[in-house]
């Protein structure tokens, strides 16, 4: 005669998956919650921290495996990467609404790709005035090019009038890098003009 296997009591009241999941993520808020913020902060663009840990929140109910309980500090690290990811992934959102918007303005008259320090130009001034600004502007731009590639654009999107939060967004260097590619742009400039 056939039995039915009997089932544990642990088994007949195991938790499903989303439970399970929910509970994890209770654990790794409790403990690890600010360092989770300050990851997403670290890795999104200003002002969307909140939402890239909400995403990534939300990717954890969804993905994260229970089952894997090899590691303790397994969904810490799952959530870590998580979070990083979903930063990355707003801040090359945000590099591309930026770009779009900033692409009629970079672009000339003949369609032809220019620097957005180019576009500098005052109309307005008269002619000895405008052959003065054409000279200077004629050795600014000499000297404009012997910058590195990276300081010529950071320069020229500063010239534009976007400010280094949106320039870091649009380009998606880190806040160190403009810095960097701003005041090394900056200083060669200045020893170019010295050296006259």
């Amino acid at each position: 005669m056939l039995t039915q296997p009997t089932r544990s009591r642990s088994e007949g009241h195991r938790p499903d998956t989303a439970e399970r999941r929910g509970a994890i993520l209770e654990r790794v808020l409790r403990t690890s919650a600010a360092q989770l913020h300050r990851v997403a902060k670290l890795n999104s663009p200003p002002g969307e921290a909140e939402d890239a840990l909400h995403d990534a929140l939300e990717s954890f109910l969804r993905h994260f495996d229970p089952t894997v309980d090899s590691d303790p500090d397994y969904p810490v690290k799952w959530l870590t990467t998580t979070v990083k990811r979903a930063g990355w992934a707003r801040a090359r959102r945000a590099s591309a609404r930026a770009a779009h918007e900033i692409g009629p303005i970079i672009a000339a008259a003949d369609g032809e790709p220019r620097e957005p320090i180019e576009l500098l130009h005052d109309a307005s001034a008269d002619l000895s005035e405008a052959t003065l600004r054409s000279e200077s502007c004629l050795e600014f731009r000499v000297h404009f090019a012997e910058l590195k590639p990276d300081q010529r654009r950071a320069l020229s999107l500063l010239a534009i009038g976007l400010s280094y939060a949106e320039i870091q967004a649009l380009t998606g260097w880190s806040h160190t890098k403009v810095n960097r590619c701003l005041s090394e742009g900056r200083a060669r400039l200045r020893e170019l003009r010295r050296d006259e």
